[in-house]
Formats: C-alpha cells, structure tokens, sequence
C-alpha cells in the first residue's frame, strides 16, 4: 500500500511551495532569499449579503479592456494580462516584484447564482463584480402513502 504524505495542488508555483518552509528558516536566510514574490494572479475578496455575492478583484494597473470575466458550467474565470513596458531605461533593476504575463482565476458559483444578471465594474484597479442569487431549491416534504 502506498501512502502520498506529500500531496501538491494544482497551480502552485516553486516560490510558494519555498514559501511552506519560511517559518523554519533563520533571518540571515530570510534577508539573501528577500520577501515573499507577488501573486501571479490578482488576490481577491469573496463576500455575500442576503441578496448577492460580491467578488472583488486586485488587478492594479490595467485597463478594463485587458480583463476578460466569463461563466462556462457553473464556473467564473477572471482572465487578464500585464504586459512589461517596453520603454528602456538606463541602469540597472536591482529587484522586481512586479509580475508581467497571463493569468486566470476561476471560481465555481453557488447554484442559485442568476448568471446573466451578474454586473461588472472597474475603477482604480480593483475589478467589483455582483452575482445576484435567485430562489434556492427549497426542501419539498413529499408525503408517501403505504398500502
């Protein structure tokens, strides 16, 4: 019988699996490895009040026209791009946190989310989107009669 102790999820990158063992090392480590790298993808902030779900994502420095939030089978993607500027500059960059590429988040959404009501809107690098919920499925009693 083999037993996995060890188990890597999906979409984790080498910094964050180094990130696991930051604890155990000393400040001289810390202070040659540097801080933590920023995300890859925008860090976001799931909330929900009685009629609706809230999702609000950091995506600092782009345009709402390098965003891209779609649903396929019950599941939200947030999509996007920072692209590197292409202006030189003269010397030299000593360090850079700042992470350029693709990236996608997806979620998957309650049930009762009314999907073609969902608003989006985009100011100051923070993407608010609004996913209106509909009637949940309320338990039915259903009496059964026995002969």
């Amino acid at each position: 019988m083999n037993i996995e102790l060890w188990k890597t999820l999906p979409l984790r990158s080498c910094e964050e699996d180094a990130d696991l063992f930051r604890p155990f090392m000393s400040g001289d480590i810390e202070f040659l490895f540097g801080e933590a790298p920023t995300m890859e993808y925008p860090a976001v902030e799931v909330k929900e009040d009685d009629r609706n779900y809230y999702v609000e994502a950091e995506t600092p420095g782009l345009t709402e026209k390098e965003l891209e939030v779609s649903i396929e089978d019950g599941v939200l993607t947030l999509k996007g791009e920072r692209k590197t500027e292409t202006e030189k500059k003269e010397g030299k960059v000593h360090r850079s946190e700042r992470y350029y590429g693709r990236f996608s988040r997806s979620f998957s959404i309650p049930e009762n989310v009314k999907a073609e009501e969902i608003t989006a809107h985009y100011e100051n690098g923070l993407l608010k989107l609004t996913l209106p919920k509909g009637e949940e499925a309320k338990p039915k009693l259903v009496e059964i009669k026995i002969n």
